[in-house]
């Protein structure tokens, strides 16, 4: 059963050869920033917000006391999983930055960069949090599909996932049958199950989660969400099916003669639930659901 984990919460289970921690480092919630641990290395997982970034270093640093930091895995380019990364790398110089070709050209781009501080700065406002100027994210390893990546105890294979962002990736251990999840698989929303993002193409999206539903997974770790073992096949097929009934309901208001604002209303009804509204301010969330709304008009229209 997946769920939330909270702001310092650990979940630990036992993969087939190691025993995997993974503890909520991040500052607020949203910004989830994973911690992953086993015996001999640690690395972490997305990175929150920028303006949150000094205190998600922070936390790391307390739960990790003087062991090492290997990496740093961004599972694309969105400024609630990136730009903390500086801030972390700022505590732990030795731990190398990961991120996909297509995000290493996303960071030093102007535009991005507004975007980004736009955003950043709506996330901080919503927790009354003072705004800091986005810091640049500079990968050290820049990977494509089927590179390998070392977190000094487990090397993951980069699965290329485009659909969310054009830049988005997974990680997948075969050896442990662990998949480091992104949000072109879907995301929790609680009272929902798993609910799609796809930001640049639905077509495009629907085949990465076809590729994610051949990988032989026995444990995931989802962006903003959890440490799940068991049936992660079903998990990854509900994000299928949900995605398949929002695009359906979507093109039947189109034929129909409806307006791009009601269709967006039809992910608002349904996926801007009370638990998401705690994750994702009323701003971001619109835009992802205009960008989704045109995704399922050009590729289905």
């Amino acid at each position: 059963m997946m769920k939330k984990l909270d702001l310092f919460e650990t979940r630990t289970v036992r993969a087939k050869q190691r025993e995997i921690k993974v503890t909520n480092v991040g500052a607020v919630t949203g910004g989830e920033c994973f911690l992953v641990e086993t015996e001999k290395s640690a690395f972490v997982y997305d990175t929150g917000f920028g303006f949150s970034g000094a205190e998600t270093a922070a936390n790391v640093k307390k739960v990790l006391g003087d062991k090492p930091l290997n990496a740093i895995l961004l599972t694309h380019s969105h400024f609630d999983h990136a730009l903390g990364a500086p801030y972390i790398k700022d505590l732990y110089p030795e731990a190398k930055v990961v991120a996909s070709t297509h995000a290493a050209e996303v960071f030093p781009r102007d535009g991005a960069k507004k975007i980004m501080q736009q955003m950043d700065d709506a996330a901080a406002a919503m927790y009354r949090a003072p705004a800091v100027p986005v810091r640049e994210v500079i990968p050290d390893q820049i990977v494509s599909d089927g590179d390998l990546v070392d977190t000094g105890d487990m090397v993951f294979r980069t699965v290329a996932l485009p659909g969310h962002t054009w830049c988005s990736v997974g990680y997948y251990c075969e050896e442990e049958k662990f998949f480091l999840s992104c949000e072109t698989i879907g995301v929790y929303a609680a009272d929902f199950g798993i609910i799609p993002i796809f930001l640049i193409g639905y077509n495009v999206a629907m085949d990465s989660i076809r590729r994610a539903m051949t990988l032989d997974v026995e444990t995931i770790l989802m962006p903003h969400t959890d440490l799940v073992q068991g049936d992660v096949n079903s998990m990854i097929a509900e994000s299928f099916k949900n995605s398949e009934k929002t695009a359906a309901e979507i093109m039947d208001l189109y034929r129909s003669g409806a307006d791009e604002k009601q269709m967006m209303g039809i992910i608002f009804q349904r996926y801007y639930t009370d638990y998401v509204r705690t994750l994702t301010p009323e701003a971001a969330f619109a835009l992802n659901a205009g960008h989704m709304v045109k995704c399922i008009v050009k590729d289905l229209s």
